[in-house]
């Protein structure tokens, strides 16, 4: 699997541009998990969404795999136990598909409220490969709720 490679900047991603000039590949998973992640899912039926806005890529009403999460519909939420497992549960749907094709084994996701600031979660991701690896992502303070 090959895709574009992501870094971060501050409160964003950009491409990664290799030594030639060209957008760099990223031969891993990663730029992957951070679209899933932070990219806006369509709302689901009874999803909170604010002025009726189910946001989501329109590219997805000709899909049966959705890109993005549904982290945005808990935004307005309290930051409570019932939050981080309502997230927890997101961010294993939005990954999902990398079991489904294969791409990996198995994905574990664990969530805190972080200690810097308590609306704010940090992200603990570990996927496992078909040959066993792990694969590490950590987003530290990288979504909250207001």
């Amino acid at each position: 699997m090959s895709d574009f490679k992501l870094f971060e900047k501050g409160y964003y991603y950009d491409f990664s541009i290799d030594e030639f000039g060209a957008v760099a590949p990223d031969s891993e998973v990663a730029t992957a998990v951070l679209i899933s992640i932070f990219t806006d899912r369509r709302a689901e039926e009874g999803d909170e969404v604010l002025d009726g806005d189910y946001k989501g890529w329109w590219g997805d009403t000709y899909q049966d795999t959705k890109i993005g999460s549904r982290l945005w519909t808990l935004k307005r939420r309290k930051a409570t136990p019932q939050t981080l497992r309502l997230a927890n549960d997101i961010i294993k749907q939005c990954l999902q598909w990398l079991v489904d094709d294969g791409i990996v084994l198995e994905t574990i996701v664990e969530n805190e409220w972080s200690r810097a600031d308590r609306n704010r979660m940090n992200m603990r991701i570990t996927l496992i490969k078909p040959d066993t690896t792990k694969l590490d992502f950590k987003y530290e303070g990288k979504w909250g709720v207001e």
